[in-house]
């Protein structure tokens, strides 16, 4: 419809490949896409990212990234605020605290779920989380999944 960005390929053919080359307007190199029918598993959707803006995007506006939290700083290094309320976590290593509506948490574990809304990590591979409370975070670590559970929100 040349409205879009949505482009829908289907084979004529089994057990034939092909390349699709895609063209961005301003690039110089074209995305290239192997093209496999009739095999076992199947993509039946397949989102990309590259990076840059479009020809139509908006200009940004120079943005200053913020001040680093105290608060995550206090908690990455061991020492949360005096008014941080400490919880209890079981399922794995770390340290967790309830601040002004927030939880704070300190592991080496990477936080898979939910979303934080800030994180520090020192040199040491040790992170400090600022994310909303749940009684339940999904990490990672060495490649294996960890849930951690917290008590003591109520």
């Amino acid at each position: 419809d040349k409205k879009s960005n949505i482009l829908m390929i289907q084979a004529n053919a089994s057990h034939t490949s092909a390349n699709l080359a895609v063209r961005l307007r301003g690039q110089n190199t074209p995305v290239m896409l192997s093209l496999l029918p009739a095999q076992k598993s199947v993509d039946f959707r397949v989102d990309m990212h590259v990076p840059g803006l479009g020809p139509n995007a908006l200009p940004r506006e120079n943005i200053v990234p913020n001040a680093p939290s105290t608060d995550l700083l206090q908690v990455l290094d061991g020492v949360p605020p005096s008014q941080a309320k400490q919880l209890n976590l079981t399922g794995g290593e770390g340290r967790i605290w309830l601040l002004n509506g927030n939880l704070y948490l300190r592991t080496k574990m990477t936080v898979i779920s939910p979303a934080w809304t800030a994180v520090m990590t020192s040199t040491d591979g040790m992170h400090a989380y600022k994310m909303s409370p749940v009684p339940v975070i999904l990490a990672s670590l060495n490649g294996q999944m960890i849930r951690l559970r917290v008590k003591g929100l109520s």
